[in-house]
């Protein structure tokens, strides 16, 4: 694995409209996504270089991140089968910037179990004010953003789960935990993989873990990048670390940690970086989830397979 990590798949959804991306400059690379043109031009702060970033009927993408073992697979009875191995996988393109919780006092909860975040991307919280299951049932309404319980519109219409997608998708036992910031024994990435895995929940969606980005590094640097502790890298591990990494180097990524002497989620800096976040900024949401054991991965013979131009395909 590594930066040039051929596990691209794809699960069967495409991308409704066009998505239109509004630049700060020129020359810049920071935007936001808009669903016409004319939103685009019309907004204030991204009225610049407005330009088709994908186009309808593109493949939603995900990228491969394991097979992981001795799962959990809820049955839709509610009983559990243990010991599953199923395929765990990461949406490639982020679906927005989010807080990952907010409050009336500006703060909100960094247990994911009871994240705004999480009820933006599950079923049955359809009936909240914002993050109500937009993005699990392609809609459109208001999302979390800062602090305060402010909110914006966010439409999901165009790239969110379809009935096709959710079908490959497992309901299973998530482990979500706290995490001691900043402590040397998180030198050993396999103490880190323990740590944050000390709470339990049950859903289809999910978000990476540190490690999950820990083991995405490949080629020369792995071993000298696993050795770096994530609470402790800065700038100068870059081309250690994110360089060599095939998950995306947006400036923070969410994931579903937090740390337990106070109230922050843990988010990863375009750098590698494990960064205690307060609930309420925002930062970029990659979807992340399991699929069903019985969903099989296409065999192809062809040139470049996994690769974004021939994805793996699903049966």
């Amino acid at each position: 694995v590594g930066s040039d990590a051929q596990n691209f798949i794809d699960i069967g959804d495409k991308y409704k409209a066009d998505i239109w991306y509004g630049y700060y400059s020129v020359d810049s690379t920071s935007y936001k996504e808009y669903s016409s043109q004319a939103d685009c031009t019309s907004a204030s702060s991204y009225n610049v270089n407005c330009k088709v970033g994908i186009k309808t009927g593109e493949p939603i993408l995900w990228r491969i991140i394991g097979v992981m073992n001795n799962m959990t697979v809820i049955n839709d009875d509610g009983s559990e089968r243990t010991g599953q191995s199923l395929i765990k996988i990461i949406r490639e393109d982020r679906i927005g910037g989010y807080s990952f919780d907010s409050s009336d006092s500006g703060g909100g909860s960094s247990s994911w179990d009871t994240s705004a975040i999480m009820k933006l991307l599950n079923p049955d919280y359809e009936n909240n004010s914002a993050n109500n299951s937009l993005y699990w049932n392609s809609s459109k309404g208001k999302c979390y953003i800062s602090s305060y319980l402010r909110n914006e519109a966010c439409d999901f219409s165009s790239k969110g789960l379809t009935e096709n997608a959710k079908n490959k998708l497992a309901k299973v036992k998530w482990f979500y935990g706290s995490i001691n910031y900043d402590v040397a024994d998180y030198d050993d990435v396999y103490i880190l993989y323990n740590t944050e895995r000390n709470g339990t929940w049950n859903g289809y969606i999910g978000l990476i873990y540190p490690t999950d980005y820990a083991f995405s590094i490949g080629g020369n640097y792995r071993v000298r990048c696993i050795g770096i502790n994530m609470t402790k890298r800065d700038f100068s591990n870059k081309i250690y670390c994110s360089d060599n990494s095939w998950i995306s180097q947006d400036p923070y990524i969410w994931t579903m940690i937090r740390t337990y002497y106070n109230n922050n989620a843990i988010a990863i800096t375009s750098y590698g970086k494990m960064y205690p976040n307060g609930t309420y900024y925002t930062a970029d949401v990659f979807p992340t989830a399991y699929l069903k054991s019985s969903v099989k991965i296409k065999s192809n013979t062809a040139d470049n397979y996994g690769s974004k131009e021939n994805p793996f395909q699903i049966e």
